[in-house]
């Protein structure tokens, strides 16, 4: 749907960065899947500039990376994974906070 242009997926450059190293570490990817994913990525988005310091979230401080995406690119809704975290704040600044299951759901 994102490369159908259906839908606008939002991201940062520190998004971007985060994602890779996480790419890196947790699923030992060689750096070279890591540059093509992150390109490949990278060209799905439409990429915002964001301050991340500027929204405090004292549960998981690299989680303000995604509010702080979300609120500067005026998101209709904020999807992700992390149940320990977002989606148990349902929304943030009135943008809805929903899994990536009940997202599809919803445009369905």
């Amino acid at each position: 749907m994102g490369r159908a242009g259906a839908i606008m997926i939002l991201s940062s450059e520190e998004i971007l960065s985060e994602v890779a190293k996480v790419m890196r570490r947790k699923f030992r990817w060689s750096e070279a899947d890591v540059r093509r994913f992150s390109n490949e990525l990278r060209s799905l988005c439409t990429l915002v500039e964001c301050d991340p310091h500027g929204i405090e979230f004292p549960p998981d401080p690299d989680d303000s990376k995604v509010l702080a995406c979300a609120v500067a690119g005026k998101a209709d809704v904020i999807v992700t994974g992390d149940r320990k975290h977002l989606l148990p704040l349902n929304n943030f600044r009135g943008i809805p906070i929903l899994s990536p299951a009940d997202f599809l759901d919803r445009i369905g």
